[in-house]
């Protein structure tokens, strides 16, 4: 079956917070290796601090994923500094890229636009 999974608040909860929310959907393996499934993340944002509030995951492996934010939740992680992580690189079980670091990527590139850092 499919899996989704959830951390944090969601849109609705963040109404008087500044949230930017980046969003992204990949596959679980390289291009290039046959058999990857789909999988789509939203990750949230403070806007000002950058810190991850909230992510959602659904498809292949989510909830590994939203555990992995929770970490980070938890922790008191920024999306600059998340975004850096490494991620296992095996083509038969992962791309080179996860949609973990891709999503915080792009949430991050939305804050900076955003708030006009270069």
């Amino acid at each position: 079956g499919i899996e989704i999974a959830a951390v944090g608040p969601v849109k609705d909860a963040c109404q008087n917070i500044p949230v930017i929310y980046g969003k992204f959907k990949g596959s679980s393996r390289p291009e290039y290796f046959p058999g990857g499934e789909a999988i789509a993340m939203k990750v949230g944002i403070h806007e000002e601090t950058g810190m991850i509030l909230s992510a959602q995951a659904v498809g292949h492996n989510a909830s590994q994923r939203i555990n992995t934010m929770a970490c980070a939740i938890l922790s008191g992680i920024n999306v600059e500094d998340f975004k850096k992580l490494e991620t296992a690189y095996a083509p038969p079980i992962a791309p080179t890229l996860d949609v973990l670091t891709l999503v915080c990527d792009i949430a991050s590139l939305k804050r900076m636009r955003k708030r006009k850092i270069t």
